[in-house]
């Protein structure tokens, strides 16, 4: 099975009985707290075409994420946090873990239960890594785009250099998000991990802390796609 249908990841949840919380990368939330809740605040009423704290986390899998944003109080205006996993194993867990939270049994590139502009923030944490083509990821980012209100947030942490727009240079090719949005890129360096056991998720080599670049993208969704925005706005 491939890493990007449901099946590969219900197995690797079971094989591996001891996962608990998980964190992709070694970046918990603490690593991006700062980022998110700047981008998060950002997200004033005036700012959106129509009014949502909703916010969804997409390939949500064992992560503390969708905990942490839930609960954040520096945020002045609570979100309520969607999750999403294609992994019903993950899911069934994660509900017993937060029952308070919403984890549900999607996949991120069809989000047709919901409407458009359902959202006004989306996470992205390692779901982007798993789309191996950039035809693929372009299909993926326009069915987040299309849930997204104008003037929405989209955060994509991913270990894949991801190519936006605002990169056009001598050796750019295409977006691997297609057209529409307006984002920024910061790097967040983190450890090299490896992976030598199927009964363990990968884990961090020693002495590798600060030396592997990781990548943020903060987006925002631009309603008039057409108009090749500068990227300063995002």
């Amino acid at each position: 099975a491939s890493v990007d249908q449901p099946n590969f990841w219900d197995q690797v949840y079971k094989v591996q009985t001891e996962r608990d919380i998980y964190e992709w990368y070694g970046l918990g939330y603490d690593r991006l707290r700062p980022y998110f809740v700047d981008a998060l605040t950002e997200l004033t009423p005036s700012r959106l075409s129509q009014p949502t704290r909703k916010l969804l986390v997409v390939g949500s899998g064992d992560s503390a994420l969708s905990a942490e944003l839930a609960s954040e109080k520096a945020l002045v205006q609570k979100w309520e946090v969607i999750s999403i996993d294609f992994s019903s194993e993950v899911t069934d867990r994660m509900r017993l873990r937060f029952p308070d939270l919403t984890f549900l049994t999607m996949d991120a590139r069809d989000l047709s239960d919901f409407g458009d502009g359902s959202f006004g923030a989306v996470v992205d944490k390692g779901l982007s890594d798993c789309i191996g083509s950039i035809g693929a990821r372009q299909q993926y980012f326009q069915e987040l785009r299309r849930v997204l209100v104008d003037g929405g947030r989209l955060l994509v942490v991913s270990q894949r250099r991801l190519q936006t727009q605002q990169d056009e240079s001598d050796d750019f090719e295409e977006s691997d998000l297609g057209d529409g949005w307006v984002c920024r890129r910061e790097d967040i360096y983190g450890s090299l991990f490896v992976e030598n056991d199927p009964k363990q998720p990968p884990f961090p080599q020693p002495g590798t802390d600060h030396t592997i670049a990781y990548f943020l993208l903060i987006c925002t969704k631009d309603s008039e796609p057409a108009n090749d925005a500068d990227g300063v706005e995002a």
